[in-house]
């Protein structure tokens, strides 16, 4: 069992960098949620692009980061049923500060219309989801 919480910023992408989300972003962003309402994390923002996902997670005591994105991408794979779609491993940041975690907000915010994607809608804040509160820690 994890003593301390920490919260991280996680990117994954796709097999080949293949544009699997631009039809099924919302199926990842249900798995998302789903993982989230079973209560394996904290789910504090997301984005899902076509060709890779960024997330803001903490973990729940009892399971590890790795498990947590192993939920979300065999459970959006499963779902989606096209075999394997994606790269192995992911990419983690911890969050230091509510400066940090702010930062990671808005460059997922942000990161579509960098990508020429202006109306693209797959963005937690954008789609009224109920997610979970910046971490007490964090508004010392």
């Amino acid at each position: 069992m994890r003593q301390n919480e920490t919260t991280y910023f996680v990117t994954s992408v796709t097999l080949g960098r293949r544009n699997i989300f631009q039809g099924n972003a919302a199926v990842l962003c249900e798995t998302m949620m789903h993982y989230r309402k079973e209560g394996h994390y904290a789910l504090h923002g997301f984005v899902v692009m076509p060709d890779h996902f960024h997330a803001l997670i903490t973990p729940s005591p009892e399971i590890a980061l790795e498990r947590c994105v192993q939920f979300i991408k065999g459970g959006s794979a499963h779902r989606i049923g096209r075999g394997k779609i994606w790269q192995k491993g992911f990419n983690q940041q911890g969050v230091r500060d509510s400066l940090s975690y702010d930062a990671f907000l808005r460059y997922m915010e942000e990161n579509p219309e960098k990508r020429g994607l202006r109306e693209w809608p797959f963005v937690a804040s954008r789609m009224g989801l109920e997610l979970d509160s910046m971490p007490s820690r964090f508004s010392a």
